[in-house]
């Protein structure tokens, strides 16, 4: 059975719409729990990787920190 030129253009944009999915991990470290070479392990896995900052010092409406210092973040 011979295919529509409407199916075939409408095959062709399924296509092209599905092509280019990719997945996308999201991991949070913080210092206090991360090991001490964490920037290395990371490396090693051979991906895009942003860090950010790490706001310690936020504060919840109440005023009180949203996540308390340890000594280990304070470095």
């Amino acid at each position: 059975m011979a295919r529509s030129e409407a199916q075939k253009r409408a095959d062709k944009k399924y296509e092209k719409k599905r092509a280019p999915r990719k997945h996308y991990w999201h991991f949070e470290f913080y210092p206090d729990s991360a090991p001490e070479n964490w920037r290395e392990i990371i490396n090693g896995w051979l991906v895009d990787c942003l860090v950010s900052p790490l706001h310690d010092s936020d504060v919840n409406e109440d005023g009180t920190p949203k996540k308390p210092m340890t000594a280990s973040s304070r470095t």
